[in-house]
């Protein structure tokens, strides 16, 4: 693949997609980047987030691909009221779940939010195929 100004590229297209390749064919597993890809729009977690927080909600959102679905789950992880209108205040973003936590996990040394075991939980909570 290449432009009509340059040669045709070789070797792997970096996508930003993270996937496995078996017998089977090739596997989307999600994204590399920060951002959820559902139904072919874009969603930006970090601007979500902002959103919510100036609602006074304290959340996190993460998506995680759903092999059944061969698209993206949207996922909300609060720790605030379960009647939180989410669907309501994130429009199009509108979480696939919920997940309603006594606290957000959080890891490192600056504390951020862990998304990798926000992903891991809404996996076996919400028995996402991965």
């Amino acid at each position: 693949m290449g432009t009509l100004a340059s040669p045709p590229r070789e070797g792997p297209l970096p996508t930003g997609d993270l996937g496995r390749l078996d017998a089977d064919g090739l596997w989307l597993l999600g994204r590399k980047k920060d951002m959820i890809l559902r139904r072919g729009v874009n969603h930006y977690p970090s601007l979500l987030e902002s959103l919510l927080a100036e609602n006074g909600i304290n959340a996190s959102l993460v998506g995680i691909f759903d092999a059944t679905a061969q698209d993206e789950r949207i996922i909300v992880a609060h720790t605030g009221p379960a009647d939180t209108p989410f669907a309501e205040l994130l429009g199009e973003a509108a979480p696939d779940h919920v997940l309603h936590l006594d606290s957000l996990p959080r890891s490192g040394r600056q504390h951020k939010v862990d998304k990798q075991a926000l992903r891991k939980l809404a996996r076996e909570r919400f028995g996402v195929p991965g």
